[in-house]
């Protein structure tokens, strides 16, 4: 588990912090440990083969990304694996009737050249996408 940088350690989940908490028959997850890295923002980019994919979401302390340690399968790239990506949503203690959203965005695309990224390097390009998604949902 990849906790955010803000979140101190006190306030992370028991089962993140505690090497000794056991889930399935005393097996522990990939994703019911602490990786020890952190992350500053709550979004995701990957380059393979001129695409991006990128992850974003809106809620920083509550989001959690994980990363499969054997990762998932073949790659398309031949004698490479395949990283697996994933995230959860800590939605905190939650009272009957009172709503939680977390706005979530996806995208997979070709990083270009644009008035904002000359370059078109995909770092740039994804820094770009998520700030244009962090100001569309900061007015939701």
């Amino acid at each position: 588990m990849i906790f955010p940088t803000d979140l101190p350690v006190e306030e992370r989940e028991a089962w993140g912090r505690e090497a000794t908490t056991t889930f399935l028959n005393g097996r522990r997850g990939f994703h019911h440990s602490d990786s020890g890295h952190t992350f500053d923002h709550p979004f995701y980019f990957g380059v393979i083969r001129g695409m991006m994919f990128l992850i974003m979401a809106d809620d920083y302390l509550g989001f959690r990304f994980f990363l499969s340690p054997s990762g998932a399968g073949q790659s398309v790239i031949p004698g490479k694996s395949s990283p697996a990506w994933d995230f959860a949503w800590e939605a905190g203690q939650l009272k009957v009737d009172e709503p939680r959203t977390l706005r979530v965005r996806v995208a997979y695309k070709r990083p270009e050249a644009t008035e904002e990224v000359p370059n078109g390097y995909a770092a740039d390009h994804a820094w770009m996408e998520y700030q244009k998604f962090k100001k569309e949902t900061s007015h939701a």
